[in-house]
């Protein structure tokens, strides 16, 4: 954001450096097939849509958006799995100069 309040740029999986965050899911069973769901929160200010890149499966890389489950298999060796967050902030109201906001999201993993 500048300092005349403009923001530009898209918060996606095209520039790793514009990550909104990561999450580390460790101590898992070996082999199995885990669940995985991000959902983007909202307040009365802003709301947040995520698209997530799950990686450290036994198959590769994979790719969801809000609210969206996936199924990933974890490897043999029990390694974690590597959960970027990226994804698309959304002005519900004006916003005021010099306050702090934030957009939220939440992780759910489920073994199957």
């Amino acid at each position: 954001m500048t300092a005349a309040g403009e923001v530009s740029g898209d918060c996606n999986v095209v520039d790793d450096n514009i990550m909104l965050g990561q999450v580390t899911v460790t101590d898992l069973p070996r082999d199995a097939q885990v669940e995985v769901v991000v959902n983007g929160l909202s307040n009365p200010m802003l709301s947040f849509a995520p698209t997530v890149r799950v990686s450290g499966g036994s198959r590769g890389t994979t790719t969801l958006s809000d609210g969206q489950p996936g199924i990933v298999e974890t490897n043999g060796n029990g390694g974690d799995l590597i959960i970027d967050v990226y994804g698309v902030v959304i002005l519900r109201s004006n916003l005021a100069a010099g306050a702090t906001y934030s957009a939220d999201f939440s992780v759910q993993v489920n073994q199957l």
